[in-house]
């Protein structure tokens, strides 16, 4: 089984800097406590092996919690392209996505709060589990 990262993009970035976000940056601990999601996308077309990936962290207020005034809103998608060559690509993707896309997330986020000129925030490190 061969994985090969090709490229990846932020297609979106939306984030309101305020304390209520900070806070929740700050109580973080694991990463399993971030709102992240991933969807593995194979182009229809695709015999050659290449696969997008959509890695996507989304901080929204829950409904109950919701205000007039929008207290706090951080939406991220990033966009990965693979190749994987071998058998049971979709499922080695599955199980590679977090050790391979988190750390990009984590330094992007980790810049943009920095050149925000807001506190800087510290995400955990991801440690692969076999």
């Amino acid at each position: 089984m061969s994985i090969k990262l090709l490229d990846h993009k932020v297609m979106r970035s939306f984030i309101i800097f305020n304390s209520d976000l900070i806070d929740f940056f700050s109580n973080i601990k694991k990463v399993e406590d971030l709102p992240l999601s991933h969807e593995i996308i194979q182009p229809s077309d695709g015999d050659d092996g290449v696969y997008f990936i959509h890695y996507a962290f989304k901080y929204e207020p829950s409904e109950d919690e919701q205000s007039e005034d929008l207290k706090e809103l951080a939406i991220v998608d990033m966009f990965f392209r693979f190749e994987v060559l071998g058998e049971n690509a979709r499922q080695t993707l599955e199980e590679c996505v977090p050790a391979i896309c988190y750390p990009y997330m984590r330094s992007f986020l980790s810049t943009l709060f920095a050149n925000s000129g807001v506190e800087p925030i510290y995400l955990p490190l991801w440690f692969y589990k076999q």
